[in-house]
């Protein structure tokens, strides 16, 4: 698909609140889901290179500013280097920076502070917009929004056959799942 490899040069990014690989997949499918939705309405994504070693660096390198960027907003009175650390500690790994953070900033006796991930008045959608920005993600309101989306739960896998390659994912392509 041609179409998925230009959505994951542009949009391909590790941060959400999935382990950092299924976040690059969720967003370049996130993001060929949107624009197949709205073709005519935007404009093409801009033509990129073979995907290799360098499209790799330049992913990693917009993804790292994208986390750096959602540190800074989601916790505003953490500075840059704590922020850094966190995601180091982490493996670039978003949801556990933030737990990290608050297990080591708030108190385990005081259940009042540690704040849920979700919902959270919206702080975590600025922070995730603001991420896609500093990262060049050609629409941030989209990823922002696909990355706070509450689904309702269903299994994954609801019947033994899907388990083999017989499911309903083994016949569509991706942007249809």
């Amino acid at each position: 698909m041609p179409e998925l490899d230009a959505c994951m040069h542009a949009g391909g990014l590790c941060f959400g609140l999935a382990n950092p690989i299924a976040n690059i997949i969720l967003n370049a499918v996130g993001l060929l889901h949107h624009l197949h939705d709205q073709e005519e309405g935007f404009p093409p994504l801009p033509t990129q290179r073979p995907f290799g070693t360098r499209g790799c660096a330049d992913i990693a390198t917009r993804s790292l500013l994208g986390l750096r960027g959602f540190m800074a907003v989601y916790f505003r009175y953490l500075g840059h280097t704590d922020g850094c650390r966190y995601l180091y500690l982490a493996s670039q790994d978003l949801r556990l920076a933030i737990a990290l953070v608050h297990h080591d900033r708030f108190s385990p006796h005081s259940q009042s502070q540690q704040r849920p991930l979700l919902p959270d008045g919206g702080n975590l959608r600025a922070a995730l917009r603001v991420a896609a920005l500093d990262a060049n993600h050609p629409f941030p309101d989209v990823l922002a929004r696909f990355m706070t989306a509450q689904y309702p739960f269903r299994p994954a896998l609801s019947c033994p056959g899907q388990a083999a390659g017989g499911g309903a994912a083994a016949h569509h392509p991706p942007r249809h799942l």
